[in-house]
């Protein structure tokens, strides 16, 4: 298992805040979704912290495990082109 970690860039105004609702569109919600598509199963996504609804964010670092055999420069970004990947 690998521990992927994801260094974001946001605009919060369409999300209510970071943690994912079971009502509400969320940033983690959000990518987890686009990350399970890309990995081929689902992921749980862990934040540095908590954000509220409309925040932005410049400097955000999540992780999360995966099976994936994907090389890390090959996982393609699920929103903007310039997020960076990073792995350990």
């Amino acid at each position: 298992m690998r521990h992927i970690a994801l260094k974001l860039m946001y605009n919060g105004t369409a999300y209510h805040g970071w943690q994912v609702q079971k009502n509400a569109v969320t940033v983690c919600g959000t990518l987890e979704k686009a990350i399970a598509s890309i990995c081929g199963g689902p992921v749980h996504l862990t934040g540095c912290g908590r954000t509220d609804a409309g925040v932005h964010a410049e400097h955000y670092i999540a992780n999360f495990r995966t099976d994936s055999r994907i090389p890390v420069d090959r996982i393609p970004s699920p929103s903007t082109p310039t997020r960076r990947r990073t792995s350990r």
